[in-house]
């Protein structure tokens, strides 16, 4: 099971970072905002990032207990390329930043040893004012760890089993302006290690860590006034109804101990009501067959349906084209042995006006359930003007 929600998470997010290298590859070729007619595009904004972190490790099962009471500590440092073109904020209503990170860190238990790592990051900020921006961010990469589990030297490892990891990250954080091109960071992350259910063990390493790191850049961000979005014809717009099919396929050990494709595809439907110009409130319900858990379970000798269907209210934050949400759910029909709530976290770009495509998870309480794609198709009912 771990493996399998190994797998869902890797693949969550390199959806995720192919979305922003789409969108940062086709922002370079616009012109800024601030750019006048008839001059050269402004160059993109080079910064170096130095910052260290100090965390804890989460023991997420009986498997880790042992690393229960480590505090991981590190070293961080990155490159990254920001652009400030009119086609990036009006893609993401943001300042995206992209780059490359290097980090070290002690794990704080001699089973586990250290971990040096590099990654590619993406890095949407938005702007607090005229010169903070609060900022999200996410690592896709590799770790070299040193302690590897080993059935002589080292049996205790149950969370990796090779040198050589995947590396993922998910941070949030305050960027502060101290000068015009020298800025304090300050931010909270959570970062994972694993590797992807290749080799066993494979328990993973989780840990959450807070960073504080100074950062250069080699011109300041240009801060546009008209950037900051005083328009409020959000309040007359109607409700935005989406239809979406959502679904995944996973290899299965079956009760023959064969590996076999087993699918959870299903339909959904919702409403979304736009309630400021960054956030929408929103109702739905969705059904789907889940031959995944109803095939583990018979393993088990366990016989039940493989059915569910929920009722959904949450919340989208609205990013230009990208819409980020989050949704709470009960089931109304649980036909496996699930638990009654649950949660989805979700990412979608809208091709157009109707079309959209994307991912999410679905969780219960902070057990990942399963990852799915999505395609939906939305329509707003015309509201007539007297």
């Amino acid at each position: 099971m771990k493996s399998q929600t190994n797998r869902y998470f890797y693949r969550a997010l390199i959806v995720y970072t192919i979305f922003q290298m789409i969108v940062l590859d086709v922002s370079a070729q616009e012109i800024s905002d601030s750019v006048e007619p008839g001059k050269k595009i402004k160059k993109n904004i080079f910064s170096i990032q130095l910052g260290m972190h100090d965390g804890f490790i989460f023991a997420q099962s009986k498997e880790v207990a042992y690393s229960k009471g480590s505090h991981p500590y590190g070293v961080e440092m990155s490159l990254g390329w920001l652009k400030n073109d009119s086609s990036a904020r009006n893609i993401c209503n943001c300042y995206p930043r992209q780059g490359v990170a290097v980090a070290y860190f002690y794990l704080d238990n001699p089973v586990y040893g250290k971990s040096y790592s590099t990654s590619y990051f993406i890095e949407p900020s938005y702007g607090i004012g005229k010169k903070n921006f609060f900022y999200l961010r996410g690592h896709l990469g590799g770790a070299y760890l040193t302690n590897p589990f080993d059935s002589v030297l080292n049996p205790l490892n149950r969370a990796y089993s090779s040198k050589v990891n995947f590396f993922l990250a998910l941070g949030i954080g305050l960027r502060f302006t101290i000068a015009n091109q020298w800025g304090m960071n300050f931010g909270f992350n959570f970062q994972h290690i694993s590797n992807a259910g290749t080799r066993l063990p494979n328990g993973g390493i989780n840990w959450p860590t807070f960073n504080a790191s100074i950062s250069h850049q080699n011109k300041p961000i240009p801060y546009n006034k008209n950037y900051t979005n005083k328009d409020k014809s959000w309040k007359n717009k109607p409700v935005r109804w989406d239809v979406s099919l959502f679904g995944i396929a996973s290899k299965v050990v079956n009760e023959k101990n064969q590996k076999k494709l087993y699918p959870i595809i299903g339909v959904g439907f919702q409403g979304s009501k736009q309630v400021s110009s960054l956030n929408a409130l929103t109702l739905g319900a969705e059904i789907f067959s889940d031959k995944t858990t109803r095939v583990k379970l018979a393993k088990d000798s366990v016989y039940r349906g493989s059915i569910r269907a929920g009722l959904l209210a949450g919340n989208e934050f609205l990013l230009g084209k990208f819409i980020f949400s989050q949704r709470l759910g009960v089931y109304i029909i649980n036909e496996t042995s699930q638990p009654s709530l649950f949660h989805r976290w979700g990412l979608q770009y809208l091709v157009d006006k109707h079309w959209g495509f994307g991912f999410s998870f679905l969780a219960h309480g902070r057990t990942a359930d399963f990852f799915d794609f999505k395609v939906s198709y939305s329509f707003r009912k015309k509201v007539n003007s007297h």
